[in-house]
Parts: C-alpha cells; structure tokens; sequence
C-alpha cells in the first residue's frame, strides 16, 4: 500500500496544499477542474486514480489556489491561465525538480497544463508533445 503524505508549498499569497503517493517511478501529477479539489474529485467517484496508485508511479495530487485546501486571495488577476501555471511550476520545481513528470487533469487543470510550457518553454519538465524539444519530432 503506497505512503500517501500531505503537504503545503508557500508560494507569493498563497499555500498550495497537495499529497504525493509514494512509488518509486515518475511522478504523475493530477489536476483539477474549476471549483472542484481533491477532496471532491474523491467524493464525487469521477476519477479513478487506483490504477497509477496501483503501478508504483509517484502520484502527487494538489488543489490550485482558492480552491479545496489551498488558500489564496480574492485578486482575479492572481486566477488567470499564466498565474496557474507558475503555480504548477513551481510546485514540480518542488517535488520534482531534476526528473519529467506526466500530467492528467480534467477541464481548468487541462487549461493549466497547457499554458505551463507556455510559460515556462525550455525548461518545462514535461516530458510531451509540448515541450519544445519534442516539437521537433516529426508530426509536430
């Protein structure tokens, strides 16, 4: 049975709170859509996580800022596509800083996987057709 742990990260106004799986593989990291979290992904059944909790990967699960544990203040500029994805960043700069991670969200988590190699292009530690150096593969 994997180790979950609970944690925080102190960003700029903010404590993102998130837990990681234990598992000796890559980490996966998973996102949440708008107004939901962790705790309510759990409750409502729409996700299930058993299988990659199953395959001894890492699983770090986190809820963005304002949302589920995590704080975060009524400023809307702080909510915008560009701020969500430093948040990421920064929290795999935590929990993962020399490795790639997968990633796997669903509506607002999507939208925020998407914008981080936006944000963060050469050094994005996705390992996907996103990141720059995967762009030159034929097809992309």
């Amino acid at each position: 049975m994997p180790e979950v742990r609970e944690a925080a990260l102190d960003l700029d106004g903010t404590t993102l709170s998130y837990e990681e799986r234990s598992g000796a593989g890559p980490a996966v990291v998973g996102l949440r859509g708008l107004g939901s979290s962790r705790a309510a992904d759990v409750a409502s059944g729409h996700f299930d996580e058993s299988a990659l909790a199953a395959s001894g990967r890492r699983l770090i699960r986190y809820d963005v800022r304002g949302h589920g544990r995590s704080t975060g203040r009524p400023v809307p500029a702080e909510y915008a596509w560009p701020h969500l994805a430093d948040d990421l960043l920064a929290l795999l700069d935590a929990i993962s800083p020399n490795e790639p991670v997968d990633a796997f969200g669903a509506s607002m988590g999507v939208g925020t996987l998407l914008q981080a190699p936006v944000v963060e292009p050469l050094d994005s530690p996705f390992d996907s057709g996103l990141r720059k150096p995967a762009m030159k593969r034929p097809g992309f």
